[in-house]
């Protein structure tokens, strides 16, 4: 990873945590990880929302607002292009869960 990119992670990591606490409530939707390829044209943000059981209505949610969030984005960020948006549910958490229940 370059250090460019990663700036643009960090720095796309908390501009979507703003957005998402500002725009989602009844919840709580954390930002856990970003994956952005080096061509920087789309971004994956991995979420995890408590409680549990509105898991799928908040990601339905999240879903409905990404294009706004890719304008708040590219308010907020000074570059020519801004990289389309995907938000899915952080895989690994419900692994480290499982984990520390087996141990």
């Amino acid at each position: 990873m370059t250090h460019r990119q990663g700036r643009f992670e960090s720095l796309v990591s908390s501009l979507a945590a703003k957005y998402i606490e500002k725009n989602i409530e009844g919840a709580l939707v954390t930002v856990t990880n970003i994956f952005l390829p080096s061509d920087l044209k789309k971004v994956i943000i991995y979420t995890s929302i408590l409680p549990e059981e509105k898991e799928s209505e908040i990601l339905a949610l999240l879903q409905e607002k990404k294009e706004g969030l890719r304008r708040f984005l590219g308010e907020e960020i000074k570059t020519r292009f801004v990289p389309e948006v995907e938000i899915e549910i952080d895989p690994g958490r419900k692994t480290r869960e499982l984990i520390d229940q087996l141990s």
